[in-house]
């Protein structure tokens, strides 16, 4: 972000100066002769300087061209401040939401029924509040040919926490009602289905509404599964949870589940997020 910045600005005063350059050693005075390579860089500089306004007095145009060019550069200069200004503060001030998804979804037992469960964890330092989330169920229904994309909202358990200080298990029970009933891993692999989650909360430091989007595909829900739990033991009292272990998961004993997947998950639970083992609050 900051090296585009820098780009345009260096782009604009090579521009500026290639039109100084142009106009011949002539259209500016107060600089000390020499090759073309040594009165482009003094065409340069001139130009940084009227760009943003310094203005020594050292060298200044002498004719009506030269003279032109610095109006419009100048012009161009404040406009163009005012705009980076205006884009870094926007990019800046604004917050970003840091959450943490696992990286598979699992149909597990909850309440005597089956139920979709993913899990959240907040990594930033401030509290989320009244977070909230939407999921979709999205899948290819229709015979060969004449298929089209069906969207089903999914009922979740709990749709909204009152604030968000470590994780989020959120589910959605299968019962009668539910558009994931009778589904299996091979119903959701041919309809190319895939869960669609929108996340919505208020920044507690910055008093602003923030927005994330996430998904998982067919082949990231594993059935008969359930997620090993988050929270390790403190002596001091304070909850604290092991972020590693977001998307560490068991198969049932009545599940199906290859040990190639099992595998394959384990290497990628063990890498450590960047903000460190645990987060504590």
């Amino acid at each position: 972000f900051l090296l585009t910045l820098v780009g345009v600005y260096l782009f604009t005063n090579l521009l500026f100066a290639l039109f100084y350059y142009l106009c011949g050693p002539e259209s500016l005075t107060g600089f000390a002769p020499g090759g073309n390579f040594s009165f482009f860089l003094n065409c340069f500089f001139f130009s940084v300087q009227t760009f943003a306004t310094i203005g020594y007095g050292t060298m200044h145009p002498m004719t009506v061209t030269s003279n032109l060019l610095v109006t419009v550069e100048s012009i161009l200069g404040l406009l163009e401040f005012g705009v980076l200004t205006g884009i870094i503060f926007a990019r800046f001030s604004r917050p970003q939401a840091k959450l943490l998804f696992s990286d598979y979804a699992v149909v597990a037992p909850f309440h005597g029924l089956p139920s979709l469960q993913f899990r959240l964890v907040n990594i930033r330092k401030s509290d989320l509040v009244q977070p909230s989330v939407r999921v979709l169920f999205s899948r290819l229904v229709g015979s060969a040919g004449e298929e089209r994309r069906e969207y089903s909202s999914l009922k979740l358990y709990l749709e909204q926490v009152l604030f968000l200080p470590l994780y989020w298990t959120v589910t959605h029970l299968i019962d009668d009602t539910s558009p994931l009933k009778g589904l299996r891993r091979e119903d959701l692999e041919r309809g190319q289905a895939e869960i669609l989650i929108q996340f919505t909360a208020v920044d507690e430091l910055f008093s602003e509404q923030i927005n994330l989007r996430h998904s998982y595909r067919f082949n990231e829900v594993i059935f008969d599964a359930r997620f090993d739990p988050l929270s390790v033991p403190s002596e001091s009292g304070i909850a604290t949870i092991d972020v590693r272990k977001i998307s560490s998961y068991s198969l049932l004993p009545s599940g199906v589940g290859s040990d190639e997947q099992v595998e394959s998950f384990e290497l990628e639970a063990s890498t450590p997020d960047s903000n460190g083992d645990s987060v504590r609050h």
